[in-house]
């Protein structure tokens, strides 16, 4: 073989040895750095494949890098490479990039009955080949590391080194794989040169799974799984040595090792790489490495960029079709992380627009614009396009040998997600059984993909009201999280946190409180790019459990990192995701009483969506309606009023007339109507609320609507009252049954219409379900559970002359609410009122 120093003048500049001096500036700007401008084929002929011969130098490095980069994927592939060279020869490391094997071509760099990416297991265990030898005499160090051509090193620091250090005894060290196909994600793997090495790479070559049908990842959880090796092995968490497939859960710019372009389109591989590599070309030259402030802003450019032909016509000009509907699909999801939900909606239905007119089922657009609009609860489109997926997955994962069902099973799990987000707690949970059974038997229980499915389960479990059987399915999914990936992954830190609220709903309070401090001190060590959201999301589980300064401690800190990633000094705006998260906080000041600084927070919102969105914003609609709803609290009824209408006329100009969102603007405009003491007009809002609400698979919503204008027309008309009331929950059981916290609410209303008709013993029984069905969904301490007991009070005041059983009622709810409210809430005072005079009337849950 050709020794690693006699090949070409570029491998000599990239590959000297650990004895070298560094490289100058003029040095690694000529071999490297001008990557970018070296035509590929004269990449590809003078980086060639090499195999080490005795002639290799004696005082070899501690890790040579291998690299496979092929013709077809050389625009971006030389980039990485580049990147990688420069992180070697800072750290005296050699590497070699090599062709296609033989048998294989440039486009199939395997030999024919292979998947593509068994490449790496060939070429490593060429170098790994020994005769039994400890330090095989063909290495050309002691330790190999692989990276994919889609792998860019990011950081300046010898981390190969470091984790080599940190695990003695390994002899494989990759990084967990959140995905569905392996265990560990082979982008980014390290082998020690050896006779366990050599065995153990050609056990991975020639398994008998080792074909086109399984990926060198499923083949290599395969081997791990059979546990002979794993004594050997050692599996890191995503972000030791990876990153995800959306590398905002757990890539840290200027931190992480390396960002892994899985999945994502040619273009923005190369836009990103060459950004990269001007940034180690800087820090090799003399200056700093930078910020990385510019990340996220040029992922997003070069995706819109790539889908320019979709968006604005004209066909794909010499793109591939599969290309630009992942950069739909991957656009759309960073926008959605980015909280700007309405344009991946734009985004999506122009990239379906584009699938159909080119014959192409795009079941991964259909699926992420299902999700989309499922989160603006426009579920009949949204089923409509989930089932058109599946249908087409189900087919690609189950006919014949290649079948490869994790795709169908995520996507039947976002169905299921779809059907609890309707109200279809049934229809959820059957759905959810046939995704446990599948995946299962598919990947084994210990899987991460697991852990997801067990914990979106239980939140419908929850829902369901088997809440026991819930805090079951969420430890489960966190004793996989902390095996699999460890404590600092996102999905770790939510998972714990949703756990926590399950042991508070079973009544292990201590114990979740203890698990609520762990998650919050978890997150606030994250430093990854997408922490502001999971801080915000795990702001969203403590307020569920009523642990509201907590929650409001996590919806700051978001903000805060969110600001962090800002150029404030050039003129930059914060982003969607901060007056997302600004939003949380002041639908928590209103829900707590605080209703000034609600609506000074949605007038800040306001501002920036009407400025940068336009006036007539989906998001500036909903923005109107939330500060009228704060307007109202504050007493200032015509202004509400007047924001209402301007929310309404929005969302009519832009919706359809059964949009939920025009449902819910015309209820809210009523509601205000009627406390502007506009009667009649209020209840024809309201009523046309309804109608907009019939026929509609919004069962749930159409529900409300009526509790809604039963609460309106219960003054002049209590018969009319009484019987939507009736309607009411009889809807709500059919959607949910009698144990879900909508069917208490229900409960509590029509009780509440039956005081009023003098049917007191009938309402006692309805307010007692109310009350068991909220402590068993709520626990014993919740805003719900202590208006039970404050109508449970007023009950009994009317029907006990003793009045002991009511003191006891009001007094127990004052506790909870003196406990969970501001000092100066008003529903406070009511109760103490009845506590000490007993002269208020029954409260109603909206």
């Amino acid at each position: 073989g050709v020794a690693l120093l006699r090949i070409s003048v570029l491998t000599l500049a990239l590959a000297a040895s650990a004895t070298d001096d560094a490289p100058t500036c003029a040095a690694a700007e000529t071999a490297v750095c001008g990557a970018a401008a070296i035509p590929w084929t004269e990449v590809a002929d003078t980086v060639t494949a090499w195999a080490p011969g005795p002639d290799a130098p004696l005082d070899s490095p501690r890790v040579h890098v291998v690299m496979q980069v092929t013709e077809p994927i050389g625009g971006y592939g030389r980039l990485g490479f580049a990147t990688a060279a420069m992180w070697a020869r800072s750290h005296g490391h050699t590497i070699s990039v090599h062709r296609e094997l033989e048998g294989g071509s440039a486009e199939h760099p395997t030999p024919e009955g292979m998947d593509h990416r068994f490449g790496k297991v060939e070429l490593l265990r060429r170098f790994a080949a020994t005769d039994a030898k400890e330090i095989s005499s063909s290495c050309p160090a002691p330790w190999l590391l692989w990276l994919d051509a889609d792998v860019f090193v990011t950081v300046q620091e010898d981390w190969a080194s470091r984790l080599i250090n940190e695990n003695p005894g390994a002899r494989l060290i990759g990084s967990r794989h959140s995905g569905g196909d392996g265990i560990i994600n082979t982008g980014a793997v390290l082998v020690k040169c050896g006779a366990w090495a050599s065995d153990f790479l050609t056990r991975w070559w020639t398994h008998p799974a080792a074909s086109a049908e399984s990926t060198d990842q499923y083949v290599l959880g395969k081997l791990i799984e059979a546990g002979a090796d794993d004594e050997f092995i050692r599996i890191l968490p995503v972000q030791a040595m990876n990153c995800d497939t959306f590398w905002w859960n757990s890539f840290v710019p200027g931190n992480s090792p390396v960002l892994h372009l899985m999945n994502t389109p040619n273009s923005v591989r190369e836009a990103l790489g060459a950004r990269i590599l001007a940034q180690t070309c800087a820090a090799a030259c003399g200056g700093t490495y930078g910020d990385w402030r510019w990340f996220g802003n040029e992922y997003e450019a070069s995706l819109r960029r790539a889908i320019a032909p979709v968006i604005h016509g004209g066909g794909g000009r010499g793109v591939k079709e599969d290309d630009l509907l992942r950069s739909v699909t991957y656009l759309a999801m960073y926008l959605v992380q980015q909280a700007n939900e309405y344009e991946a909606e734009q985004v999506l239905v122009a990239g379906l627009g584009y699938a159909d007119q080119v014959g192409l089922q795009a079941p991964l657009v259909r699926a992420v614009l299902a999700d989309v609009l499922a989160r603006q609860r426009k579920f009949d489109e949204a089923d409509a396009l989930v089932s058109i997926a599946l249908e087409h997955l189900h087919t690609k994962s189950f006919s014949g040998p290649a079948g490869y069902p994790f795709l169908y099973y995520s996507v039947l799990r976002q169905h299921a997600n779809l059907k609890k987000a309707a109200g279809q707690i049934n229809g959820s949970l059957a759905l959810f059984e046939e995704v446990v059974r599948g995946e299962e038997h598919e990947f084994g229980e210990g899987h991460p993909v697991l852990a997801r499915t067990y914990s979106e389960l239980a939140l419908v479990l929850t829902e369901a009201n088997q809440n026991a059987l819930a805090a079951e399915y969420h430890q489960k999914a966190v004793d996989i999280d902390l095996a699999t990936l460890g404590s600092s992954h996102p999905d770790a830190v939510l998972r714990l946190a949703h756990l926590a609220a399950a042991l508070f709903r079973i009544g292990q309070s201590q114990e979740g409180a203890g698990l609520f401090d762990r998650a919050i001190q978890i997150a606030h060590a994250l430093t990854f790019d997408g922490t502001d959201m999971i801080m915000a999301q795990l702001g969203d589980v403590l307020k569920k459990c009523q642990q509201l300064q907590a929650a409001d401690n996590l919806y700051a800190a978001s903000m805060e990192r969110v600001l962090k990633k800002v150029d404030t000094a050039a003129g930059e705006a914060p982003p969607h995701a901060y007056y997302l998260v600004l939003t949380k906080r002041a639908n928590l000041a209103q829900e707590t009483g605080h209703y000034a600084e609600a609506a000074g927070m949605y007038e800040q919102v306001l501002r920036v969506q009407q400025a940068e969105l336009g006036e007539e914003h989906p998001m500036v609609s909903s923005t109107l309606s939330l500060l009228g709803l704060a307007l109202s609290a504050l007493g200032r009824h015509d202004a509400a009023v007047d924001h209402h209408r301007r929310s309404l006329v929005i969302s009519e100009r832009i919706k359809s007339a059964d949009d939920p969102d025009v449902t819910r603007s015309l209820g809210n405009l009523g509601a205000a109507l009627l406390q502007a003491g506009q009667q009649a007009e209020g209840v024809g809002y309201l009523q046309r609320a309804v109608d907009a609400s019939e026929g509609t698979s919004n069962v749930a919503g159409l529900a409300k609507r009526l509790g809604n204008l039963a609460m309106a027309v219960e003054d002049n008309d209590p018969a009319r009252a009484l019987q939507l009331y009736s309607r009411a929950l009889d809807l709500t059981r059919t959607v949910h049954g009698d144990s879900h916290p909508d069917t208490g609410t229900a409960f509590g209303n029509l009780a509440a219409s039956m005081v009023g008709a003098g049917q007191l013993k009938e309402a006692m029984l309805l307010f007692e379900q109310a009350l068991q069905v909220d402590k068993a969904a709520y626990g014993e301490e919740h805003p719900a559970v202590a208006t039970d007991l404050h109508n449970i009070g007023y009950v009994q005041f009317k029907m006990d002359r003793t009045k002991t059983r009511a003191l006891a009622s009001f007094s127990a709810a004052l506790v909870i609410r003196e406990k969970l409210l501001p000092p100066n809430h008003p529903e406070i005072q009511s109760t103490r009122n009845w506590v000490g005079k007993c002269s208020s009337k029954p409260h109603r849950r909206a």
